[in-house]
């Protein structure tokens, strides 16, 4: 006997409304992709309009790059942790700090010294190396990666915590399950 579609996905339990628009996702792939595609151009958006907010303190579009590239990396992150991932939310939370540690943690010293020339072709689009910036606002790209990369590695460290509390929790349960069958056998 075959199970239609709908029967496939149905629980008995209650499920959370995360794991409810995963399966609803799942099920309408076209419709999942489309609100991919404009998350993804609604995060640029929202990352490049609250860049050209903050840019009119500064001189130059560029010393933003690392901001925006890191608001869009924030907001597609976050869109991919809740409606995205299926697995344990620790997990889901290593991934999301993973991105960041990762990014920042090649791109910061690559920017720093040689440069991001090679995103586009014009010279509006070329990003140069912090080190050849205007040294009063050379903070704000250098503030921006590390701010995210202190970010990741928090959530991270705090990841590796939980999940040692957890696991000395469980070793205590048993220790303590053990003696108390090995009072019961030793009466």
């Amino acid at each position: 006997m075959k199970m239609s579609r709908q029967m496939k996905y149905k629980t008995k339990e209650k499920s959370s409304w995360t794991k409810r628009i995963f399966l609803w996702l799942e099920r309408h792939r076209r419709i999942g992709q489309l609100l991919d595609t404009s998350v993804l151009f609604g995060s640029m958006f929202v990352s490049f309009l609250a860049a050209s907010y903050i840019s009119y303190l500064l001189p130059n579009m560029n010393y933003l790059s690392p901001l925006s590239f890191n608001l869009i990396l924030l907001i597609l992150s976050t869109y991919f942790l809740v409606f995205r991932f299926s697995s344990d939310k620790l997990q889901k939370w290593r991934y999301f700090s993973w991105g960041f540690i990762g990014f920042n943690g090649l791109l910061f010293p690559f920017h720093l010294l040689v440069g991001l020339n090679w995103l586009g072709r014009r010279k509006s689009t070329n990003f140069p190396p912090i080190i050849s910036m205007d040294p009063a606002y050379v903070w704000v790209p250098i503030v921006s990666y590390l701010f995210f990369f202190f970010l990741g590695l928090g959530i991270l460290l705090l990841i590796i915590r939980i999940e040692k509390r957890r696991r000395r929790r469980k070793w205590n349960e048993r220790l303590r399950d053990k003696r108390s069958s090995n009072n019961r056998t030793d009466k």
